[in-house]
């Protein structure tokens, strides 16, 4: 519940690896967990469209899940529990030409590893 409510409150400005406040009620309930669960580790694997290069892309996912990491460790989450993968728009889910099908790929999975 907590990793999905951090993965559908997760906002970033547009093109920007800065978290938008939004984000914070559900990132703080996932550090809870993985703090209160030490042998977890929590998978973020960055995605985006594919409007801009592919370079400005990667970078941009890569950017963002880096962002999120840092939220976590300052709220206490072990480093070592966080794993990052960035995939840019080379993993849509969603076709990349409509404005909806663009914001879906424009997201970041969390996933919890025991």
């Amino acid at each position: 519940m907590a990793v999905k409510k951090a993965m559908e409150t997760l906002e970033f400005d547009f093109g920007s690896d800065v978290l938008r406040s939004s984000s914070a009620d559900g990132l703080d309930l996932v550090a809870e967990l993985l703090m209160q669960n030490h042998n977890w580790r929590l998978k973020l694997s960055g995605h985006t469209d594919n409007v801009s290069s592919l370079k400005y892309n990667m970078n941009l996912s890569k950017k963002r899940v880096e962002s999120i990491k840092k939220y976590l460790i300052k709220k206490g989450v072990a480093p070592n529990q966080i794993v990052l993968k960035w995939y840019g728009p080379t993993k849509p889910i969603a076709p990349n030409d409509t404005e909806a099908g663009r914001q879906k790929n424009r997201r970041v999975e969390f996933l919890i590893i025991e």
